[in-house]
C-alpha cells in the first residue's frame, strides 16, 4: 500500500509530524498531543456529555459545552469528572465550563449569507505580539506573527 498524496502529489503527513519538525512549533505540537489526550479521556469518562477540551493552564482544564445546559449538567458532575480524570494522570483541579452560543461562529456565514464581523485583538494582546516577533527566530511562525500584526495595524487604520 503507498502513502496517501496531497492534491499537489506531495505525500500528506500528519500535522504533529509537521509541527514536531519546525523549532518554533513544536511546543505547539506537544500541547495539542496533550489536548488531544484529554479530549480522549473525556470521550471515555463520559460519552453523553459532548465537550471540546480548550486549554488547561495551571490545573484549569477549560471545556466548551455545545449550549448552557450542557454545561450546567457538566457542572454538577465536576468533582466526579476531576477525580476520573486524574485516575487517568491528568493534574487537573478545576473545570472552567462556557457554553457556545447559539449565534454564528465568528468568520462563519449566516442564513442571510453575510460573513460575521470578527473581534479585534485586544491592544494588550497585539504589543505583547509585537514584543514575541523580536524574540522568534526568523522562521514561518515569527513571518506568520509580523502578517497578523499587520492586517491588525490596517484594519485599525482603514
Amino acid at each position: 500500500m503507498t502513502a496517501p498524496r496531497s492534491a499537489s502529489g506531495g505525500k500528506v503527513r500528519a500535522v504533529s509530524d509537521w509541527l514536531g519538525e519546525e523549532p518554533d512549533f513544536q511546543s505547539l505540537a506537544v500541547q495539542a498531543s496533550r489536548l488531544i489526550a484529554i479530549a480522549q479521556a473525556l470521550r471515555a469518562i463520559h460519552p453523553q456529555h459532548p465537550m471540546i477540551v480548550m486549554g488547561l493552564d495551571a490545573g484549569t482544564l477549560r471545556l466548551s459545552a455545545r449550549n448552557a445546559s450542557e454545561g450546567t449538567r457538566i457542572r454538577q458532575i465536576e468533582p466526579r469528572l476531576v477525580a476520573q480524570l486524574r485516575q487517568h494522570g491528568i493534574a487537573v483541579e478545576r473545570l472552567r465550563i462556557q457554553s457556545r452560543r447559539a449565534e454564528t461562529a465568528p468568520g462563519e456565514r449566516t442564513r442571510n449569507g453575510l460573513a460575521q464581523q470578527r473581534q479585534a485583538i485586544p491592544d494588550a494582546a497585539l504589543a505583547e505580539l509585537g514584543a514575541l516577533t523580536a524574540l522568534i527566530a526568523p522562521g514561518r511562525l515569527g513571518d506568520a506573527l509580523k502578517t497578523l500584526l499587520a492586517r491588525q495595524r490596517r484594519q485599525r487604520q482603514g
